[in-house]
């Protein structure tokens, strides 16, 4: 959700378990208020997300910044749910609310099963970010400052 509440960040996913564990796809969008109780998705959202949504991906705790030029969010590639498997914490940026989010960075990554990063989130100046993170069994609020 953006600061003023105007515009709504969503992730859609397609489940089918007998074909896949967890989300077999995926994707992000962008819906503006209507009224207080409707939002719809803009005509340009897959324009927007457009750098962002890729099929090979599950993503999910899509987070904007309070300005609305960073887009942070957590994905791990698709059918790759095992002991094996990174999630990835990335950032999209743009150089005004009007463009397009460009192509998407990995901020940093690890194993799924035994760290489990997910839902970065970052304070109104942007130098600190706040994500979980699976420690020995519990989730645990973790930090990281901007450098």
């Amino acid at each position: 959700m953006s600061p003023d509440g105007d515009l709504l960040y969503f992730n859609n996913a397609r489940l089918d378990e007998p074909n896949c564990s967890g989300p077999c796809e995926t994707w992000i969008g962008v819906a503006e208020k209507v009224n207080g109780s409707t939002f719809m998705t803009l005509s340009n959202s897959d324009e927007i997300m457009g750098n962002i949504n890729d099929p090979n991906y599950i993503y999910y705790a899509p987070s904007i910044t309070d300005d609305g030029l960073g887009f942070y969010y957590t994905r791990f590639l698709v059918g790759s749910f095992d002991s094996n498997s990174e999630a990835e914490i990335c950032v999209a940026v743009r150089a005004s609310t009007s463009d397009v989010f460009n192509e998407p960075e990995v901020l940093f990554s690890d194993k799924i099963i035994t760290s489990m990063i997910e839902a970065p989130t970052l304070t109104t100046d942007k130098q600190v970010m706040y994500y979980h993170q699976k420690v020995d069994g519990v989730f645990k609020l973790m930090m990281r400052y901007r450098l």
